[in-house]
């Protein structure tokens, strides 16, 4: 990008913090909540308990400019992870579905639409179609048939 001139219009910071306690660690080193922001949760939600999951997203909807993105994958149930030999197959050792929360999840896509987020949904098959790639034909990727793929942007005021 340097060889082309091109120069970020964005900071980034990294800023290390617990998630219980990541709104104030943000404010505490410069950022803005009113300016709009780009949130990204991929690869996170499943770890959360999910009254964990919920608080991130009021939190993510309280500090967010109108015209903020957001974006996660949603997996409706954990028991997508479950299946540990298939995971064995491809070198994990770790039976994941001790690394997760088990409870009633809200519908991400609820949850958010009713904070005044207009949310774009795509299942994995569809987000794979729409990047020119082929979505895997076997076991673990067949876990994955209810995954969706969301990304918005904040409306409100």
């Amino acid at each position: 990008m340097a060889r082309l001139g091109a120069e970020p219009t964005a900071e980034h910071r990294a800023v290390a913090v617990d998630l219980r306690a990541w709104p104030r660690a943000l404010l505490d080193n410069g950022f803005d909540p009113s300016c709009p922001t780009a949130w990204i949760a991929e690869g996170l939600l499943v770890y959360l308990p999910p009254q964990a999951a919920d608080q991130l997203f009021d939190d993510i909807t309280e500090y967010s400019a109108a015209g903020s993105h957001f974006a996660a994958e949603y997996i409706p149930a954990t028991s997508a992870f479950s299946d540990t030999a298939s995971f064995r197959r491809y070198g994990l050792t770790v039976d994941v579905s001790d690394l997760l929360y088990g409870g009633e999840r809200s519908d991400v896509i609820e949850y958010l639409t009713a904070r005044g987020w207009s949310l774009t949904v795509q299942t994995l098959p569809e987000a794979y179609a729409a990047n020119g790639f082929e979505m895997p034909d076997d076991d673990i990727f067949a876990a994955y048939a209810d995954a969706r793929i969301v990304s918005g942007v904040l409306e409100r005021p």
